[in-house]
C-alpha cells in the first residue's frame, strides 16, 4: 500500500542457550544466512561450556577445584577473566567475579533450567569464609595465561559471560550490515530492520 515501508527478506535463528532464548536475525540477501546465524549462536554454547559454574565439566569448575598455584587457562576463558577483573577494578568491586561461594551459600547453587547442582570444591573447614573481594588477591599472568586464586575462591562469571558471548557472536557477523542479536537482557543491533528503519527496542518497567 502507498506509504507503507517496504519489507526486506530476513533470516532468523532462535534457540535456547545459557538458560535463555537467543535469537539472531539477519536482514538482506546474505549467502548461507541460516548457517551463519546458527554458527553465531554457537558462541553462547562455547562460552557456557568454558565459563559456567553449574557445569561440572566446565573449565571454570575445573579451575575452582584445582590447586591454588598458577593454573593454565584457555585463551577464551583468559580473555573473559581479563574483562571480569577490569570491570571489578572499574567498579571498585561492585562487580565481583569471585563471589561464587557466597552465591552458593545463599541458594544460587544450581542451574534453574535443569536443577543440576555442582558441588563446591571441598575444603578442610566447612565454615570457610564466603570471601568478598578475593579478586584483589588473585594473580592473572598475561605472559603465561595463568591465574592463581586465593584459597576457597569460587568464580562466578554469570554477570558478564552472556554479554561476552554476545560480543563474540556479533564479531563473527562483522561483515553483515543489518543484524540483531537478542539474548535475554543482552542486545546487539546494527543497521536496519526488515522494514528498512532503525531497530527499536523497549524497556518494560
Amino acid at each position: 500500500a502507498e506509504g507503507r515501508a517496504s519489507v526486506t527478506a530476513a533470516t532468523e535463528f532462535v534457540t535456547t542457550a545459557m538458560s535463555t532464548t537467543v535469537s539472531v536475525q539477519l536482514v538482506g540477501a546474505i549467502p548461507e544466512a541460516a548457517t551463519r546465524a546458527a554458527q553465531a549462536v554457537e558462541w553462547f554454547r562455547v562460552v557456557e561450556a568454558h565459563c559456567s559454574r553449574f557445569l561440572g565439566d566446565s573449565e571454570v569448575s575445573a579451575l575452582c577445584r584445582g590447586e591454588r598455584s598458577p593454573q593454565p587457562v584457555s585463551p577464551l576463558l583468559f580473555a573473559l577473566l581479563r574483562v571480569a577483573w577490569a570491570v571489578a577494578a572499574a567498579t571498585d568491586g561492585a562487580f565481583d567475579p569471585t563471589l561464587g561461594r557466597a552465591l552458593h551459600h545463599h541458594g544460587f547453587d544450581r542451574s534453574w533450567q535443569d536443577g543440576h547442582q555442582v558441588p563446591l570444591r571441598p575444603t578442610p573447614d566447612a565454615t570457610a569464609p564466603h570471601l568478598s573481594g578475593a579478586w584483589r588477591e588473585a594473580v592473572l599472568d598475561d605472559t603465561t595465561s595463568t591465574i592463581a586464586l586465593p584459597p576457597h575462591t569460587v568464580l562466578d562469571l554469570g554477570g558478564i559471560a552472556k554479554g561476552f558471548a554476545l560480543d563474540l557472536a556479533a564479531q563473527s557477523l562483522h561483515d553483515v550490515p543489518n543484524v540483531c542479536i537478542v539474548a535475554g537482557g543482552d542486545l546487539h543491533c546494527r543497521g536496519h530492520n526488515p522494514r528498512g528503519t532503525p531497530w527499536r527496542t523497549a524497556v518494560r518497567h
